[in-house]
């Protein structure tokens, strides 16, 4: 029980982290490159991996 609550607050700072780096990653590729179609590709790719951790880490910690 005390491993999941270090857990839990762990993955919400992570979240957190991965929330504030996509964000920064969309507007950049949005609103700065917008002649780069890698930014897009590279944009679409890190919010895919984040809902894949997203999905991941609560399957781990709701089992």
């Amino acid at each position: 029980m005390n491993f999941k609550i270090i857990a839990f607050s762990f993955y919400s700072f992570f979240i957190s982290g991965c929330r504030s780096f996509s964000s920064i990653v969309l507007q950049r590729s949005f609103f700065f490159n917008d002649n780069n179609p890698l930014a897009y590709t590279k944009s679409a790719f890190f919010l895919l991996l984040y809902m894949f951790f997203i999905a991941f880490t609560s399957k781990v910690l709701y089992q």
